[in-house]
């Protein structure tokens, strides 16, 4: 007699492996068929988008050169451009292209011409597009959003872009310092005042490339450089460096004193732009308290002013503990066309320790 049910066991292994390999096939193949879809679709995307970019570029070379508002009105009203405006403006991908190209070609204009294309990404109503991305909870859309709108001149967002700069995510809070600067100058770093997050070196860089001179309020740089975040302190002494704010001399050798050395160095590069005679009588006490990096700024700063308080204390320095700070006295006092081994005269030891005095 047959065992039927010991025939059925040794079947259902081979009937599960069939199972289970269909299963897997089809899983295979719907991966196959996704990553086929997806290619022809990215493929076509690209493909509209080149297209579109030629029509916008054209759209954009018009209105650029335009000097009235009836030639913005009258390029417009043209049949290719109210026929991109029908069928291309009504989805996404064509204003979001179209926003695109606008923002990189306004970086590049100035005067008229970037004011036109200000005015038909507002005539097109595509600030509302920038403004919806500026709202998104996902970080990487909304600093994009911020970018857009300062780039094109939105200052109508400004407070609302202005709530992020000190924002907890460090783009977004780029971003919108870079955009409240750009959109209203040196009035726009107010946010300083309530920053409680570092301001890296490239964003003071991002910062200062947005000001004009003329806009430069000594008053609050004086203000700045008594914040608790040193950040804020180092940006304000940059801003005395690049914009050779004289009136704030004093102020800046008053931070010699700060606990930071990134402070103290910053200082002295500000120091080294709007120092003056008397500076030396303020600077050559922190020398030997100094760190080497500030002792070889100190240095420079001496030689730039070229008093014979200041090279008489460079002479000195041939005598100096460290090798490196000698040498870059003598450099200097070379190119100053000065005999540095001038044995002749005194070299100043106030400046040396006990046992350097005994030397010489």
């Amino acid at each position: 007699m047959i065992d039927l049910s010991s025939i059925l066991l040794n079947i259902a292994p081979v009937v599960y492996l069939l199972q289970v390999s269909a299963g897997f096939t089809l899983i295979v193949v719907g991966i196959l068929l996704f990553i086929v879809y997806y290619l022809q679709e990215k493929e076509r995307i690209a493909k509209t988008k080149k297209r579109l970019r030629h029509f916008y570029s054209n759209l954009i070379s018009e209105v650029s050169l335009c000097e009235t508002d009836e030639e913005r009105e009258e390029v417009l009203a043209q049949p290719y451009v109210q026929s991109i405006i029908t069928k291309e403006l009504s989805k996404g991908l064509g204003r979001k292209v179209l926003i695109k190209e606008l923002v990189k070609s306004k970086d590049s204009l100035t005067g008229d011409a970037a004011q036109n294309l200000r005015w038909l990404y507002e005539k097109l109503s595509l600030d509302k597009d920038s403004f919806k991305r500026f709202s998104s909870k996902k970080w990487h859309v909304k600093a994009s959003g911020i970018q857009q709108l300062a780039e094109m001149g939105q200052a109508k967002y400004l407070v609302k872009i202005y709530r992020d700069t000190n924002s907890k995510n460090a783009f977004v809070r780029t971003e919108a310092q870079i955009a409240v600067v750009k959109l209203t100058g040196f009035k726009g770093l107010r946010f300083l005042n309530i920053v409680t997050h570092p301001i890296t070196q490239w964003q003071q860089l991002c910062l200062i490339d947005q000001l004009k001179e003329t806009d430069i309020d000594s008053e609050k740089i004086k203000a700045w450089l008594l914040s608790t975040n040193e950040t804020v302190v180092q940006f304000a002494l940059r801003l005395i460096e690049v914009y050779k704010c004289h009136d704030l001399h004093d102020e800046a050798i008053a931070c010699l004193e700060h606990k930071s050395a990134g402070i103290r160095i910053q200082a002295l590069r500000a120091i080294k732009e709007v120092a003056i005679d008397a500076s030396f009588n303020w600077l050559w006490p922190h020398f030997n308290r100094s760190t080497k990096q500030e002792q070889l700024l100190l240095v420079e700063i001496f030689a730039e002013l070229a008093t014979v308080e200041s090279i008489r204390f460079l002479k000195s320095l041939h005598e100096f503990a460290d090798e490196t700070i000698q040498r870059k006295a003598s450099e200097l006092l070379t190119t100053m066309n000065i005999e540095t081994a001038n044995k002749s005269e005194q070299p100043l030891t106030y400046l040396l320790s006990p046992l350097q005095k005994q030397v010489v």
